[in-house]
């Protein structure tokens, strides 16, 4: 069986340690980013041990390109973060001050608390001062350039790019890891650069294989993405990578392939490296990858839904009722339901036979439109929830983060409203043709 479905069987403990031995490794651009969110010494034990892989160190050019565009917005991120404290901190010491309502403390505990926070807000504001000034002097690139010098991929042509997108749309239709659940990225622009931003894992994925190809090694993926087009999750905890992803790497390279997150890649390292890590590290790197982890839920749910623009409701249903229904003299009646067969050249048979394909036309939309409402309920109770989370969060960035989310919310309750009014009409055109042919039938005549 492991022959037939190698993806269920990769992480076996002699399988995984001869990887190790021999395996090249390679590091995702949330693995670079997040060397910004990490304390200088959780930031150092990091690069101690990418250093010491020396050149089984590799990273695909994509990974280099991401990094090195989203590099600035990241330290926005960090910045925006001590300005929240900073303002936190002014907003506890302005309610203590007032004398004129609760909390209330006394002048000298008043006093020796201004001193303290006089410090606390210095030192943020110094923080704050060494991730603003790496938008023009980053030592962190610059630790990472001699590190990543002669280990970064090459850049896809044009045309490669091209084919990539066109690929990526049928495997992202077949929900094919990786990537799916970006689809959503980049919008409509006709511009490559935003054109290729959905289809930045596959491109990954598609540089480690030729990578693997060329030096005919086996690849440890080390990445802090924590969706499920990358893992299999069950009961919230992550089981491994996507087995598919073991077998198509296996079928395309010969190899075999494992990844790893960021934190569990530091714990591995002790062992399999001989590279002393420290726990606080470690635990440091979950924390952070847990706040990712949230941000990356709002992405899921942003990218993965499709559309629910009213506008696109509007035109589908308008062509729809072109066919059925049409408004009666402007005299504010509700639509009522077009029959194509009342001419009195038609026969009774064929009467009948075109209703009942109104009615079979009736139907189906009925069916359909009634499974769009109960996604659209189920999707709603999910932002609804997804937005509490996020609105309860002590990070002021991750409050920002359920701003989109509401507004999605918003968009799904107005779709909700829509399709539930579509229903109404919908059953009232169902009776009017039910009523027809039994009209019809009884030899009474149309209605």
């Amino acid at each position: 069986m492991k022959n037939e479905f190698p993806g269920y069987f990769a992480n076996g403990a002699a399988d995984i340690e001869a990887l190790w031995d021999s395996c090249l490794f390679i590091l995702d651009a949330n693995v670079l980013l997040s060397l910004y969110r990490y304390s200088d010494s959780t930031r150092s034990d990091l690069l101690q041990v990418f250093g010491a892989l020396n050149d089984r160190l590799w990273v695909p050019n994509q990974v280099a390109y991401e990094y090195l565009n989203n590099r600035l917005s990241v330290i926005g991120d960090q910045v925006k973060i001590y300005d929240d404290a900073m303002r936190k901190t002014d907003a506890l010491r302005k309610a203590l001050e007032s004398a004129n309502q609760h909390p209330f403390v006394s002048p000298v505990t008043l006093g020796e608390c201004n001193k303290t926070f006089e410090k606390l807000v210095g030192e943020l504001g110094e923080n704050k001062l060494v991730h603003e000034r790496r938008i023009n002097v980053d030592e962190i690139k610059d630790q990472l350039e001699p590190l990543l010098k002669g280990r970064v991929g090459s850049e896809y042509p044009r045309e490669k790019i091209e084919q990539v997108i066109t690929d990526g749309k049928l495997r992202y239709e077949e929900k094919i890891p990786p990537g799916f659940n970006d689809v959503k990225k980049g919008g409509e622009s006709p511009l490559l650069s935003e054109r290729r931003k959905p289809y930045g894992d596959y491109i990954v994925w598609l540089q480690m294989i030729d990578k693997a190809k060329e030096l005919n090694k086996p690849v440890i993926f080390v990445t802090g993405d924590v969706k499920d087009d990358w893992w299999v999750t069950f009961n919230g905890k992550t089981v491994g990578p996507q087995p598919q992803l073991i077998q198509e790497f296996l079928l395309l390279t010969g190899q075999a392939f494992y990844m790893y997150s960021p934190d569990r890649f530091l714990e591995r390292a002790s062992t399999y490296l001989n590279q002393e890590t420290s726990e606080q590290a470690v635990n440091e790197i979950r924390d952070v990858q847990e706040e990712e982890a949230e941000s990356a839920m709002v992405d899921s749910v942003l990218n993965r839904w499709p559309s629910t623009r009213p506008d696109g409701l509007d035109i589908e249903r308008n062509l729809w009722w072109k066919k059925l229904s049409e408004k009666t003299a402007a005299d504010g009646q509700e639509p009522q339901v077009r029959l194509f067969v009342d001419l009195p050249w038609n026969s009774k048979s064929s009467r009948l036979d075109e209703l009942s394909k109104e009615k079979n036309l009736i139907s189906e939309r009925g069916l359909e439109l009634k499974r769009r409402l109960e996604e659209a309920k189920r999707r709603r109770d999910m932002l609804q929830e997804v937005v509490k989370r996020l609105s309860s969060h002590s990070s002021q960035v991750m409050r920002e983060e359920a701003e989109p989310v509401l507004h999605e919310f918003i968009s799904v309750d107005k779709l909700i409203k829509e399709l539930e009014e579509e229903l109404a009409g919908l059953r009232k055109a169902m009776w009017g043709v039910i009523n027809t042919m039994n009209n019809i039938n009884d030899g009474s005549g149309e209605e």
